[in-house]
């Protein structure tokens, strides 16, 4: 164990000061967890892009795209058990929208999805 905390030190700084914080610190048992959540959370925001970039690239090849073609694209297969959840969550951060489309019943709409350029253009330019 301590071997691997050695190595997540020089590969990963902020994971092993999560980890220090959690085993070491004299704060109460609920404090160090609000901390490792709020922080989990902060790291998993932060590094949302560069885990995405292979799947809105994909997506920029055309307009609008269903969630069968995106499972039936050949690069996107790997993702393929768990599409859904990882669209979704791009969806609620806002990299990727909805785009209802009409069906034969004017009641009925196909839900299609889009890469959100703008927001992929205001965080460029951050």
């Amino acid at each position: 164990e301590v071997t691997v905390w050695a190595q997540v030190k020089k590969i990963e700084p902020a994971i092993y000061k999560l980890y220090e914080e959690l085993v070491t610190s004299n704060e109460p048992i609920e404090k160090r967890l609000e901390l490792l959540f709020l922080a989990s959370e902060f790291l998993i925001h932060s590094r949302t892009r560069d885990g995405a970039q292979h799947i809105l690239e994909v997506m920029q090849a055309k307009e609008t795209w269903t969630i069968q073609e995106l499972h039936d694209h050949n690069e996107l297969m790997n993702y393929s058990v768990d599409l859904e959840v990882f669209v979704e969550y791009l969806v609620d951060k806002g990299y990727i929208q909805i785009e209802p489309i009409v069906a034969k019943s004017e009641m009925i709409f196909h839900r299609h999805y889009k890469v959100n350029k703008e927001a992929l253009e205001m965080e460029h330019e951050l």
